[in-house]
């Protein structure tokens, strides 16, 4: 009986396809996933309302969609993370950006909240991202026939057709490999095969 050819390398290419698979699934449900708006709400009256609206300037800006806003200015979560827990820092380190908020609300430095992790924060991002719940002033039935509102909790839509092409190209591949396993099992076996 002859060895078949290539038992190994298939053993190892599933092996390592398997466990990237797993980490790649991982890292898509990272910790801005897992956000919880409601948290983010609570969390936002009880140290962040005294200065903050989300939809009007006061003593602060208004935050709704302030992450967003702060990625066109090129800032990102980590930035964020270090004005929440230390605006001062972040003004004393020369920051562009912070100095010019700093100037722009008179020169009062936003109150430091070092004891919010950042799990907090990023709940408060969740909720100052939340789409605005305008209260329904009648009880209007949509013509269209499109009942959905276009948002969704959970896990975006991109993320899932992302892991869904993973698994197809995975699958694609495995089928390549059985089909060139079993050829050469054929043909050590003295099968012709077209």
């Amino acid at each position: 009986m002859k060895k078949v050819l290539y038992r190994n390398q298939l053993s190892k290419f599933l092996g390592v396809n398997l466990i990237a698979a797993m980490l790649f699934s991982v890292s898509l449900f990272s910790q801005s996933e897992n956000a919880d708006p409601a948290k983010g709400k609570q969390i936002f009256n009880q140290n962040c309302a005294s200065c903050h609206s989300l939809d009007r300037k006061g003593t602060g800006p208004a935050l709704r969609n302030v992450e967003s806003r702060l990625e066109e200015e090129g800032l990102d979560r980590e930035w964020i993370y270090a004005w929440v827990k230390n605006s001062s820092g972040v003004i004393k380190s020369g920051d562009s950006y912070a100095n010019k908020i700093f100037a722009e609300y008179n020169n009062t430095a936003m109150t430091a909240f070092p004891t919010l992790s950042n799990g907090d924060i990023d709940n408060i991002l969740a909720y100052t991202a939340a789409v605005e719940e305008k209260p329904a002033a009648s009880a209007a039935v949509p013509v269209s026939g499109d009942v959905s509102g276009g948002s969704s909790s959970g896990v975006s839509n991109e993320i899932i057709l992302g892991a869904l092409a993973l698994v197809f190209a995975l699958l694609v591949a495995m089928l390549f490999m059985v089909n060139k396993t079993l050829r050469n099992i054929a043909k050590a076996n003295g099968l012709d095969v077209e």
